[in-house]
């Protein structure tokens, strides 16, 4: 009987994720004068998953989950890791937004860049 309630609710939740896909929203926010990159991963718009900021350190990058934690990434991790995962067989981009906010010192550079 528990076999015949396993495979219930396995072929619901497969049917739950074919009707119902599962959105996830990134936002991210560059400041030039700190040099950080903020992030921040949605699901469905509404429930964050995970949100931080991105710092560089002289051994590599600093991924701040919170005041507390940290996650250091060195520069000799990065290729092992870039080699294993590719974002175009994971991932389907449906729409992409960018918002750039400059001053007028860098008008003329922004403009040519877009």
């Amino acid at each position: 009987m528990g076999r015949l309630f396993f495979f219930v609710g396995l072929v619901f939740a497969l049917a739950l994720l074919l009707f119902f896909p599962i959105y996830v929203e990134l936002n991210a926010h560059y400041d030039m004068n700190r040099r950080k990159l903020a992030f921040g991963i949605f699901a469905y718009k509404v429930f964050k998953l995970v949100g931080g900021y991105i710092a560089t350190y002289t051994g590599g990058i600093a991924v701040h989950l919170n005041q507390n934690k940290a996650v250091l990434v060195p520069y000799a991790q990065m290729d092992s890791e870039r080699k294993r995962f590719s974002c175009m067989k994971t991932f389907r981009v449906y729409s992409l937004r960018l918002t750039t906010e400059t001053g007028v010192e860098y008008m003329i550079p922004i403009a040519l860049a877009q």
